[in-house]
């Protein structure tokens, strides 16, 4: 029983030492969806906001998913910016699309708040300003 055993955990160390799938490599393309998601993310978060803090809030929480993508796949997201718009759609086409429907949904959302903006004070104006310009 104890010859059993042993050989079982051998069986278990080595099944756990075993070759691990390495991370999937992430493409231009992955990129752009990945830019959507956080463009309909943003809509969606804007879309609940109530206040000019929620507001705020949405926009902080864009910034940091801009930020980690770039972190993460910055030679991609480069390799993009120097794309014109014209190669981007020919390369692109599929992900354009789901890039442009996402834009235009942030659009429309941000648009909504336009009342609920009317209330800002001068230093969630900085704040807001302080965000956007990060993204620069």
């Amino acid at each position: 029983m104890k010859k059993l055993f042993v050989a079982l955990m051998a069986v278990l160390v080595l099944a756990a030492c075993g070759k691990q799938e390495a991370p999937a490599q992430k493409s231009e393309a992955d990129v752009m969806v990945m830019t959507a998601e956080i463009l309909n993310n943003t809509a969606e978060q804007l879309d609940k906001a109530a206040t000019v803090d929620e507001v705020i809030d949405a926009m902080v929480s864009m910034v940091a998913g801009v930020d980690k993508m770039e972190e993460e796949l910055g030679a991609l997201v480069d390799s993009l910016n120097y794309m014109s718009e014209d190669d981007l759609y020919e390369k692109f086409p599929k992900e354009m699309e789901l890039v442009e429907a996402a834009n235009l949904k942030f659009s429309d959302a941000l648009a909504a708040k336009e009342e609920v903006m009317e209330n800002i004070t001068p230093e969630q104006q900085l704040k807001l300003i302080e965000v956007l310009q990060s993204l620069e």
